[in-house]
Formats: structure tokens, C-alpha cells, sequence
């Protein structure tokens, strides 16, 4: 049972190796910001979770937790929890990417399309999202 055990963790890790490339190969992505480059990695990234998910049922439904405390298991345990903080990491990054990415697009956006409002009164704050500040009451004629 180890060894299916073991076969199982090691084939999640090459799976999680290769998610992170998934990841870094999206964030050249969006950087280049290349549509089909971008829908490529997304493609690719979503066939990935869908064999990781696979697998960590396959390990959820055929092992206990006292499987994962024998003494050969416990390396390629560490192993796939760094490669797991790695990830969520990468994810995060990339999520920063896309939102400075929505940020300047909806400021570009604001400055090609102007809205019938008062843009004099319109302003950015530290995150970049608009904000507009009306000062005193509107005057009425």
C-alpha cells in the first residue's frame, strides 16, 4: 500500500512541477499581454487542475491519515507542500497582474470614453480605482 501511496504523491508532484510552469508560462502571458497566449496557458492550466484534482481524490478516497505518516512518505510530503506554497504564490502574483492590468484598462477606458460627469471632480486613490469627491451641495438654477 506504501508504494501505491508513494507512486500516487510523486505523480502529484510532477503535476504541481508542471502547474508552475502553467503559472509562469501565464504570467508571460498577461505581461505580453497576447490573447492567444493567454487563452493558451489558461487551456493548459485548466487541463492541469482538472489531472491534479484526479489524483488528489484518487489519494483522498484510497488512503487514511496514518498512511501519511510513515517514515517514506514524509519526504515527498515536504516536497509537495513547498511546491503547493509555491504555487499559491505564483497564483497571487499573477492575480496582481491581471488587476493592475483591469486597473489600467478601465483608467484608459475613463480617459477615451469620458462619462457626462464632472471629470474635474474625478480621481484615483492608492489602488488606483476611481473616486470622486463632490464638494458642498449642487446648486440648483
Amino acid at each position: 500500500m506504501t508504494t501505491s501511496l508513494l507512486l500516487l504523491l510523486q505523480q502529484q508532484l510532477a503535476q504541481l512541477v508542471q502547474m508552475n510552469e502553467f503559472l509562469l508560462l501565464e504570467r508571460e502571458a498577461f505581461t505580453s499581454r497576447s490573447v492567444e497566449k493567454i487563452q493558451t496557458a489558461t487551456a493548459q492550466k485548466q487541463n492541469a487542475l482538472v489531472q491534479l484534482q484526479a489524483t488528489d481524490q484518487q489519494i483522498s478516497g484510497s488512503f487514511v491519515a496514518e498512511d501519511f505518516e510513515q517514515q517514506d512518505i514524509k519526504p515527498i510530503k515536504i516536497e509537495i507542500d513547498n511546491a503547493m506554497a509555491e504555487l499559491k504564490k505564483q497564483n497571487e502574483v499573477n492575480g496582481k497582474i491581471v488587476q493592475s492590468n483591469q486597473i489600467n484598462l478601465n483608467m484608459l477606458k475613463d480617459i477615451l470614453m469620458p462619462r457626462k460627469k464632472d471629470r474635474a471632480a474625478m480621481t484615483y486613490d492608492q489602488a488606483g480605482q476611481k473616486s470622486s469627491h463632490i464638494r458642498g451641495k449642487p446648486i440648483k438654477a
